[in-house]
């Protein structure tokens, strides 16, 4: 077991609270420079991504969007394309669902990672089904 899905099933049973290590793993995943990390890194971190949505996409979900973050979660967690109150919100997470979907067709992935990615995503569709507007949460 890797320390990210160790830790996302911590998470999950709210046994820690820190948001800041799902978003920082799935930020250096999918919010990539222009000078992307070597494939293998690449790999690397969307498995890792796949970890912590495919075991607590509901929770990061709800957080994103309905936690207003603080101040310093603001500085930890921005990127290039999320900063002040986009650090957590739905429009970061459909980001992430996009870039997700799109790595998915990578043909220099491995079919790992491939479908690693593929994974994050039906986790993350089956958190918004889970989470949408008048649904009880689970």
């Amino acid at each position: 077991m890797t320390l990210n899905a160790f830790v996302s099933r911590l998470f999950r049973a709210d046994l820690i609270t820190w948001i800041r290590f799902p978003i920082w793993t799935i930020r250096d995943s999918v919010e990539l420079p222009d000078d992307p990390p070597p494939i293998d890194l690449k790999e690397c971190r969307v498995r890792a991504s796949a970890q912590w949505l495919e075991n607590c996409s509901p929770m990061v979900l709800k957080t994103m969007r309905d936690t207003k973050p603080s101040e310093s979660e603001r500085r930890a967690l921005c990127s290039l394309n999320f900063r002040g109150e986009n650090s957590f919100s739905v429009l970061r997470w459909y980001w992430w669902k996009r870039r997700l979907m799109a790595l998915a067709l990578q043909d220099e992935f491995r079919e790992e990672a491939i479908q690693a990615a593929r994974r994050a995503v039906q986790a993350m569709d089956s958190a918004e089904e889970g989470l949408a507007p008048g649904t009880p949460e689970n």
